[in-house]
């Protein structure tokens, strides 16, 4: 069982991130339009985009070095992924705290931690030509 402080700290952490993950489907829900415009293959990829986009609004430097003080993911490199990276981060919060963790409803990942970054390259790539060797 955590201490008071690592409670608290864990609380802390868990508030931080659910606003951050509510913030980024509120911009998916903002832009519902443009995703149903988009091409059905695309659609995973513009809702992740929104995801990533609301997440970088913020400054998560202090945020990183605590969750990484705890060995927890940063959160550093999630544009292939970001709500699916923010979701596993929630989770072992969650756990760590011993606690049950709630989604929102109809939650749903557009892309999960293997899939999205294969997808990222394969659009990268349809979009500005494969990557020469010597770059």
């Amino acid at each position: 069982m955590p201490s008071r402080f690592k409670r608290n700290l864990l609380d802390q952490l868990v508030t931080a991130l659910t606003a951050l993950r509510d913030e980024a489907m509120n911009l998916e829900r903002q832009h519902a339009g443009e995703i149903a415009a988009a091409a059905s293959d695309y659609r995973p990829s513009a809702r992740n985009l929104l995801h990533y986009v609301g997440l970088r609004r913020h400054d998560l430097r202090d945020l990183q070095g605590v969750l990484g003080s705890l060995g927890l993911s940063s959160l550093g490199r999630l544009e292939s992924h970001a709500l699916a990276s923010l979701d596993a981060v929630l989770v072992a919060l969650h756990r760590v705290a011993d606690r049950p963790m709630e989604r929102p409803p109809a939650f749903e990942l557009p892309v999960d931690l293997h899939y999205g970054p294969h997808v990222l390259v394969e659009n990268n790539n349809a979009l500005l030509e494969t990557p020469q060797r010597q770059r």
